[in-house]
C-alpha cells in the first residue's frame, strides 16, 4: 500500500478517556496501516519500546499509526523513531476516576468497595503517571508541551478531532465517529461524585493540574494557531458528524486483517518471548495488577 504519511501517529491511550472511540477513527482512516501496539520483547517490561516497533515493522509495513495502553511518551521510543508523533486525550480527573472504578467493578467483575479503591495508590493521578511515569504534574506538562503533536480533553472531543485533521495535514482524514465503550447508568456515577468528590480531588491533584493546563493553555494555543476558520470548521464538522456514514467494506477488511493476521502473529511473538499471547501491560500500575 502507498504510505499516507512519513510520520507515525502514536496514540497514548489513557483508560476511560475516549481512547477506544479515537482508535476506531484511526482504524477507519488508516485501515491496514494502523496497528494496535503492545510489547513484543522480553525486555519491554510492559512498555512499547523501539525494539517492539522494529518487530511490528517486520510484521506489517508501512505502519502509519499505532495506539495502545502500553505506549508511553517518556520511553525511548520517540528518541529511536524521530518521526513518531504522540497524541492523547485527557478527561476530567474526577469523572475519569469514577469511570475507571465502575469499569473495574462492573465490567471486570472485581469485588471492591469504592472506599478501598480510594486507598489504592496505583490508580491515583493515573493520567499523570501515564504521561510522565510518576505523579509529577510539572514533568508531565513539559512532556505534553514538547513531545506531543496534539493533546485534547474528552469534554472537547470534537474540537480535538478538527485540530487533529489540521495537524496531520490530510484532507482525506475523516474524523466522524460513534462513541465506543460508554459506561451506562450515569445515576450511579453521579451518586459517587456527590459522596466522594473531595476525597477524589485530594487523591488526584496532579491529574487536575495537567488537565487544567491542557484545557486552558495548550488547546487555546492550538486554536489560535489554527486561525479564524476554526469555529466555522468545528460547526461544519458537528453538522456532518452523522452515524450513517462509513466505509463498511474497509472496516470489515480491517477487522479480518487484525483477527486473522496481526493478533495471531504478534501473539506468537509474545509467547516465544515468554509473555502471554494476549494483553499489553507489564509492571505499570494498572487495574489488572491490583490485588483485588
Amino acid at each position: 500500500m502507498e504510505k499516507k504519511h512519513s510520520n507515525i501517529l502514536a496514540l497514548v491511550h489513557i483508560e476511560k478517556a475516549a481512547g477506544t472511540s479515537l482508535i476506531h477513527i484511526l482504524r477507519r482512516n488508516f485501515l491496514f496501516q494502523y496497528c494496535d501496539a503492545r510489547p513484543l520483547s522480553k525486555g519491554s517490561d510492559g512498555v512499547f519500546r523501539s525494539v517492539d516497533m522494529d518487530k511490528l515493522n517486520s510484521v506489517i509495513r508501512p505502519v502509519c499509526a499505532i495506539g495502545g495502553h502500553s505506549i508511553y511518551p517518556y520511553s525511548e521510543l520517540a528518541t529511536a523513531y524521530k518521526n513518531m508523533q504522540f497524541i492523547t486525550l485527557l478527561r476530567d480527573p474526577v469523572k475519569r476516576y469514577i469511570s475507571q472504578y465502575r469499569h473495574i467493578s462492573e465490567r471486570k467483575s472485581r469485588t471492591i468497595r469504592f472506599e478501598d479503591f480510594l486507598e489504592t495508590e496505583g490508580v491515583a493521578n493515573f493520567q499523570t503517571k501515564k504521561i510522565a511515569g510518576e505523579a509529577n504534574s510539572e514533568k508531565a506538562k513539559e512532556i505534553l508541551t514538547e513531545k506531543f503533536l496534539l493533546v485534547g480533553v474528552v469534554e472537547q472531543f470534537d474540537q480535538f478531532l478538527v485540530l487533529l485533521r489540521r495537524e496531520i495535514d490530510d484532507k482525506t482524514f475523516d474524523p466522524r465517529y460513534e462513541q465506543k465503550n460508554v459506561v451506562q447508568n450515569r445515576v450511579k456515577s453521579d451518586e459517587i461524585y456527590e459522596m466522594y468528590y473531595e476525597s477524589i480531588v485530594e487523591r488526584n491533584r496532579e491529574d487536575i493540574a495537567i488537565y487544567d493546563y491542557v484545557r486552558d493553555v495548550l488547546i487555546p494555543n492550538k486554536v489560535t494557531l489554527y486561525g479564524s476558520d476554526f469555529d466555522n470548521d468545528l460547526n461544519k464538522f458537528k453538522r456532518d458528524n452523522s452515524l450513517t456514514f462509513g466505509n463498511y467494506i474497509g472496516q470489515y477488511c480491517d477487522f479480518a486483517f487484525r483477527k486473522a493476521y496481526i493478533e495471531p502473529i504478534t501473539g506468537v511473538i509474545r509467547r516465544i518471548n515468554g509473555m502471554p499471547g494476549v494483553g499489553s501491560y507489564g509492571r505499570f500500575y494498572h487495574p489488572d495488577s491490583q490485588p483485588w
